[in-house]
């Protein structure tokens, strides 16, 4: 009744079909389904799916789903919003649950539906804006794209929200009123196979299997979906320094080397093990409690696992992953560690690249960074979008571009960032494609100063360097996708790696001239970071130096007499002296005899006043006359100047400077 409720307001005639149905809800009618009941009924679901009710699926048009969840099924309904305001359905769905599933909180029901949902119209929405509704309003602060995962969510609930990131929708809050269609879906049984992880209904299963009831296949099968989940706990545990310094404790053979490196190595090894450390003891020390070897920390047999998983996260190559595993850690056969994961990865195998048949023939050699720069479009790719590569030449340096379109005016405003940036390149390396070839991209570099290079038609190989990253970028968007910051992460992976053509550099030490930092970076200890950095060059030293003497901190002491600046209403900025009373930090309280006030200024402020500039300045004001004075010779032929005025008798008119005329005159 709800979705005929809901749907009536389409359908001008609802109320003779539902007239029979109707009566059946009133008071003190005794129920009884009848013939003509039954007609009703058949007669509303043909009216529900008539072409009153469904339309084409509009890509121009705005597209809405609606779930809803029940304690035995879940119910979903994708429809189109016309510009009138009427909704027609596109497509209805509904599945039963599961003995798992039933026994979610309603919560996880609630979105368990929105997923079911978005999964299965997956084809009408991803890559569109959509609007996702619902009835469990608790579900808008997980699920919210402007909320985040909240800490505290279930992990089925961070994994579903996790899932619904590759989707671009607003969730909306609609009351159960209002929900009739997909509420009445939920609740319709359907007999359907199991499609939920499997591990979940074994182990709540086992918790009501006895040894008699349970085979030896059935137990078995519930072990390892324990330990399975139990791995992928253990395996989301974050790695830093004091975790190293835990399990090494914990490690029995590093424990006995931290030993042997602390109270000295024996003569005699008898553990093959034992002795492949001692023959590089040279370069063993410890720090903090962890092994280092020759300033890579060694990592704990229990721990090489879960740094393989956070190494391997982006899913690079070996090579490159091996690169970046010699700048933080060691352990014995590491490469070789490296190597067995990244072939057992399924992930990677799937986006495995085919052999190359032939060989490339390689650019000339540049000299320096942004001499020549090799540009290409990838895309559209699998997320819909279209990204505009360009790679600098020298130093492997990658830069892309995402929500692009194939369009001069668009490659020019990626040049126009880049110029802001890193200034304009050289030379352009590009296929034929129409912005290339454009008049208008022409134009703009002939005004940049900007020579174009274009590879055969037909022959992307001419195009190598870019076309080879496009074909890594590829393969990183195929097993990195379902990750919200994708491109972000293996974009600084790769210009943290070292790269073979430049000789073990990675291309940001060649294009920035510095290391990037990657979050491995937490395992090695602070106290390492800081014994490599502290030394300064001596151009820092010197630099220092000439600033502290030119710039420095002037010591002024209570009593001091200083000039300060006096900021005026009227926006005139004007020196004033007076006299430093107290001292804090840089912060100075400064009386003031012309303002008879205690000011407060930053040492930036003031400047040192000597006592003989307060007499040649009372000698000039209008306090002391002129009579009496006479010129004399200067005293020593290094004086300062000519002649100076001495004063004979000093006429006081105010008697606030009378201490000046007391004072003993400093030449």
């Amino acid at each position: 009744m709800g979705t005929i409720n809901y749907y009536g307001r389409f359908v001008s005639e609802m109320h003779k079909y539902r007239g029979p149905l109707d009566k059946l809800l009133k008071k003190e009618v005794k129920w009884e389904w009848g013939q003509d009941q039954e007609q009703a009924f058949q007669s509303v679901k043909k009216v529900l799916n008539s072409d009153l009710m469904l339309t084409h699926f509009d890509p121009e048009l705005e597209i809405i789903v609606t779930a809803d969840a029940s304690n035995y099924g879940v119910g979903a309904v994708i429809s189109h919003k016309f510009p009138n305001g009427k909704e027609k359905v596109i497509e209805y769905a509904s599945k039963s649950l599961n003995d798992a599933e039933k026994n979610y909180s309603q919560i996880e029901k609630e979105g368990l539906a929105l997923v079911f949902a978005v999964q299965k119209f997956h084809k009408m929405l991803f890559g569109r804006k959509f609007i996702l509704r619902t009835d469990h309003k608790p579900l808008l602060a997980i699920f919210g794209k402007n909320k985040g995962i909240k800490v505290f969510s279930a992990s089925r609930l961070q994994r579903w929200a996790l899932l619904l990131t590759n989707y671009d929708f607003k969730i909306e809050f609609v009351s159960t009123n209002y929900m009739g269609m997909a509420d009445t879906l939920s609740r319709l049984i359907s007999e359907k196979s199991e499609s939920e992880d499997k591990v979940i209904a074994l182990v709540s299963k086992s918790e009501n299997c006895s040894d008699e009831d349970c085979s030896d296949e059935d137990s078995l099968l519930v072990e390892e979906s324990i330990k399975y989940v139990l791995n992928i706990m253990l395996d989301e545990v974050p790695i830093s320094a004091e975790q190293v310094k835990s399990e090494t404790e914990n490690d029995s053979e590093l424990k006995m080397i931290k030993h042997f490196i602390k109270n000295g190595w024996p003569k005699v090894l008898s553990d093959q093990a034992l002795s492949m450390w001692s023959n590089r003891r040279q370069e063993l020390e410890v720090i903090e409690e962890c092994i280092m070897c020759n300033g890579k920390i060694v990592i704990p047999k229990t721990l090489r696992k879960s740094v393989l998983k956070v190494l391997h996260e982006t899913h690079p190559g070996s090579a490159k992953m091996k690169g970046v595993a010699r700048e933080y850690m060691y352990w014995p056969n590491i490469g070789r560690d490296i190597e067995d994961w990244v072939a057992n990865c399924g992930m990677c195998q799937s986006a495995a690249k085919r052999p190359i048949k032939s060989e490339l023939r390689p650019w000339p050699i540049t000299n320096r960074n942004w001499e020549r720069v090799h540009i290409d479009f990838a895309g559209p790719c699998k997320d819909g979008k279209v990204y505009f590569i360009v790679i600098d030449a020298h130093s492997k340096w990658p830069e892309v571009f995402e929500n692009m379109t194939t369009s001069a005016k668009d490659v020019i405003k990626c040049f126009e960032w880049l110029g802001t940036h890193y200034g304009y390149p050289e030379t352009i390396v590009s296929d034929n494609g129409s912005p290339f070839r454009s008049n208008e991209f022409k134009v703009y570099c002939q005004n940049k100063g900007i020579s174009q290079v274009f590879s055969a038609p037909y022959h992307p190989q001419s195009n190598g360097q870019v076309e080879r990253f496009v074909d890594y970028f590829k393969r990183m968007m195929t097993k990195n996708c379902n990750k919200k910051n994708w491109l972000s992460e293996v974009l600084l992976f790769y210009r943290a790696s070292p790269h073979e053509s430049l000789e073990g550099k990675s291309p940001s030490e060649v294009f920035l001239g510095r290391k990037l930092r990657l979050n491995l970076a937490r395992l090695i200890p602070k106290k390492v970071i800081f014994q490599e950095n502290k030394n300064k060059t001596p151009q820092q030293v010197k630099m220092k130096n000439w600033f502290d003497k030119h710039h420095g901190v002037k010591n002024r002491k209570i009593g001091k007499l200083v000039y300060f600046l006096n900021y005026r209403k009227d926006g005139k900025i004007n020196w004033l002296n007076g006299e430093v009373e107290s001292k804090r930090g840089v912060i100075y309280k400064i009386y003031s005899p012309v303002l008879n006030a205690i000011v407060t200024r930053h040492e930036n402020q003031i400047r040192n006043r000597s006592l003989s500039e307060d007499c040649n300045n009372l000698w000039k004001s209008e306090s002391v006359s002129d009579s009496g004075l006479k010129k004399v010779d200067k005293p020593h032929k290094y004086g300062l100047r000519e002649s100076i005025r001495q004063p004979q008798k000093l006429v006081l008119t105010k008697e606030s400077v009378k201490k000046y005329a007391e004072e003993a005159i400093r030449l």
